[in-house]
Parts: C-alpha cells; structure tokens; sequence
C-alpha cells in the first residue's frame, strides 16, 4: 500500500465544460448534432428528440433532407424517409428512424451508414434536416 503523498501533488480543482449544443427549430429546419454513433451497427445517432421531429408532423416514408457537416464542409447530403421499420425501404437504402434513445437517427438497411459515408461524431459534427 502507497499513501496518498506518494501518489504525488494535490491538483487545483477544476471543472472543463464541454461544448454541447441544444436542437433548434427554426421554421421548417431542424438543426442538431452528432454526440454518437451506434457503434455495432454504423448507425448515425443524433441529439434531436422525437418530440422535436414530431413538431413538423412527418408522415411515413415521407423523405427529408439530411445534410451533415464536419465544421464547415459538408459530409453528406440526401432525402432519406422516415421510417417506422427499416423493412421499408431495400437493402442498403438510408432510413430516418427514432433510436433507443428516442432521438433521430440515420442508418442504411443492413449497412453502415458512418463508414460509407465517413460520418463521425463529437461537437463539431452537425445535422441539419428539413423537407426537401
């Protein structure tokens, strides 16, 4: 057993804030962002609530534009349905879809979405979905 002066110096308390930004609507547009993906899958997992989708009263199969950025440049961009079932669409099609976590979510049937599209996450990857 060490005591605890041998661990070494007491540090300055401090606490770091981490950069996280609320979904907003603004008109038609929602914007949010990416704190994760759903790593067993490749499935695109964003901060915007079901209840903040269901605002623009979507309709199944009903497709929105889906634009992701890494600070400025612009990821990917696409209409991609609304989902209640990834059945709905063929293999390998992008989906709307609320996850676990009741959130919005982007994911292809049967693939990953992340990898083909070199989608990652964290504070500076962001969302934006609104009707085409």
């Amino acid at each position: 057993m060490i005591s605890f002066a041998e661990v070494g110096r007491e540090l300055e308390p401090s606490v770091k804030r981490l950069p996280y930004a609320q979904p907003t609507r603004d008109g038609e547009v929602i914007l949010g962002n990416i704190p994760i993906l759903d790593v067993h899958y490749g499935n695109v997992w964003t901060n915007i609530p079901r209840s903040l989708l269901m605002t623009l009263k979507p309709k199944v199969l009903e497709e929105f534009m889906v634009t992701i950025r890494h600070g400025e440049e612009i990821i990917y961009a696409q209409s991609i349905p609304f989902v209640n079932t990834f059945g709905q669409v063929e293999l390998g099609q992008p989906v709307i879809y609320i996850n676990d976590l009741l959130n919005v979510a982007f994911a292809l049937n049967q693939a990953d979405f992340a990898a083909a599209h070199g989608v990652s996450s964290g504070p500076d990857w962001n969302v934006t979905l609104s009707r085409p």
